[in-house]
């Protein structure tokens, strides 16, 4: 069996592979494989024989291009309880060679090899245990939609101090069922480098999430990416914006419009560098009215916003730090495509200006991504339930945690 995504093949091991897994078991950079440690590559040509037997679920994570080895997804089935010959359940391990972290990869191969799991083996739940300390793990369980169920305080033991006594390890769960993969959680397509602003966020909301699920709570990503609320999240404002256009085309036409592009060329590109400057400066008032709204909702109103930007999608953003009841963070998700879109929009359509109304129409789409992560909200039932709602410090979206 062999799986195939965009850069990798997940395939069985081979002899020849001996070297490669060598090179990133010779030392594991974490204590749970530290019993799979190899000291020399005969050692590892004798592991590849192990390896090579499992041919269902032992995957070796390989780049395309190059052929090489970089780590290994694993796992085997597990029924819940000593009468279950289901075997629905599967708890996996994955593993990446340092010299390739970073790039995306482990997320690639683990998705794949989810999608394997649930479609093709038709498994209903997985589950995975990462340390508290290992947080590029953490945030991988997430970005493949898994909820955080919780923390076992000094739960294994996986190597010794110089005394010879177990260090004992704080071991978080996280887990995902088949019918939530694609639905409620929407995968995000790429890993970047976090910035230190989220980096700082994440410790934070870490912090607050000790007190949570102390008390009980439960975790729920709700989250998407940022190509996924501009390109499928369109079709959400794509009615509002066709409303508005069709009003100013049955009220006013377009022949004024043409009539200024064919007779006045300065007042054209006037309006061209309006449009184009309204775009830069709106983008930042939107997130200003993202935190006007959130900041009414928080304990500590401005205090508990933030802004950032992320240059790699050259995405401005504002995130709250602190939770938000489920209705008020709609009400600021909503209040800028509002505000803006549909404002502009009808000033547009009202006064027969297409530039308003072309603006106002552009706003509304720039409202894409808040209207998908307000649709998952609204689809992610919580009547009967007591439910936080944190916005994710590093994804587009939110967090739910939910306690009956």
């Amino acid at each position: 069996m062999t799986i195939e995504t965009d850069r990798l093949l997940l395939r069985p091991f081979k002899a020849e592979d001996a070297a490669d897994i060598y090179e990133y078991l010779k030392e594991p950079t974490v204590n749970c494989f530290a019993c799979m440690k190899l000291h020399s590559m005969s050692e590892a040509e004798a592991e590849i024989k192990n390896r090579m037997g499992d041919e269902d679920f032992y995957f070796a994570i390989v780049i395309k291009e190059t052929g090489k080895v970089i780590g290994e997804l694993f796992g085997h089935p597990e029924g819940t309880g000593p009468e279950d010959k289901t075997m629905d359940t599967f708890s996996p391990c994955w593993m990446l060679n340092e010299r390739f972290q970073g790039k995306g990869y482990a997320y690639e191969a683990a998705r794949a090899y989810f999608d394997y799991l649930f479609n093709v083996k038709n498994i209903r739940r997985i589950y995975a245990y990462t340390e508290d300390y290992n947080l590029s793990s953490q945030r991988l369980c997430e970005k493949l939609g898994m909820r955080r169920e919780g923390m076992f305080m000094e739960f294994v033991s996986f190597v010794n101090d110089e005394d010879g006594v177990p260090i004992y390890e704080n071991t978080m769960q996280y887990a995902i069922l088949k019918k939530e993969c694609f639905e409620i959680i929407a995968l995000p397509i790429s890993q970047r480098t976090l910035t230190p602003a989220e980096i700082r966020r994440a410790e934070l909301l870490k912090q607050r999430e000790e007190k949570l699920f102390a008390e009980g709570y439960v975790r729920h990503d709700l989250t998407t990416s940022i190509e996924k609320a501009n390109t499928a999240g369109l079709l959400y404002p794509l009615p509002f914006a066709a409303v508005i256009v069709i009003l100013f085309l049955v009220l006013h036409g377009m022949s004024g419009t043409i009539e200024v592009v064919k007779n006045n060329f300065i007042l054209w590109i006037i309006g061209l560098f309006v449009f184009a400057i309204s775009g830069v400066v709106l983008a930042v008032v939107h997130e200003g009215i993202h935190a006007v709204f959130w900041a009414i909702g928080t304990e500590n109103h401005f205090k508990d916003i933030e802004f950032g930007f992320i240059k790699e999608k050259i995405t401005p953003y504002c995130t709250s730090k602190a939770p938000l009841t489920k209705g008020m963070y709609i009400l600021g998700s909503l209040m800028p495509a509002t505000i803006i879109g549909l404002g502009f929009g009808i000033a547009g359509v009202i006064t027969g200006n297409f530039l308003l109304m072309i603006i106002g129409v552009c706003q509304i789409f720039a409202g894409a991504g808040d209207l998908l992560v307000t649709s998952m909200l609204l689809r992610y039932k919580t009547k009967g339930k007591n439910v936080i709602i944190m916005d994710h410090p590093t994804e587009v979206g939110l967090i739910a945690y939910e306690r009956n």
